[in-house]
């Protein structure tokens, strides 16, 4: 079930970068121990890289029409799920699949080729 979350990342030095938005328990889940590549988010120079973890998040609302009205409106601040960098390259992941694999397909030399050699 989709919730309304509320995040909270501090980047340790220059301040914290808040953000509501609409994801899954299991989104969530998955984007722990994560880095967010935010960029330059807290001005010239700033290029901002957080690790995502599970006490910056908090649930706002847990239901259905509060997170559609989000959905619709939203995102407000900064959704760090959007964020999640690629683990060889650093880039933001895009898809469900880069998502699933933690890396973007290009990003590394799939196994099969190494078996023919």
């Amino acid at each position: 079930m989709k919730s309304v979350y509320r995040w909270n990342g501090y980047d340790g030095r220059d301040g914290v970068i808040t953000g509501v938005f609409v994801a899954t328990e299991q989104e969530i889940d998955r984007a722990i121990g994560k880095d967010a590549c935010l960029g330059e988010v807290l001005g010239k120079h700033s290029e901002v890289s957080l690790e995502i973890r599970k006490e910056d998040f908090e649930i706002l609302a847990a239901s259905e029409e509060v997170a559609a009205f989000v959905e619709e409106y939203g995102p407000f601040g900064f959704d760090p799920l959007a964020y999640v960098a690629c683990e060889t390259c650093g880039e933001n992941l895009e898809t469900d699949d880069d998502w699933a694999a933690g890396f973007h397909p290009g990003c590394v030399t799939p196994l099969e080729e190494y078996d023919d050699e």
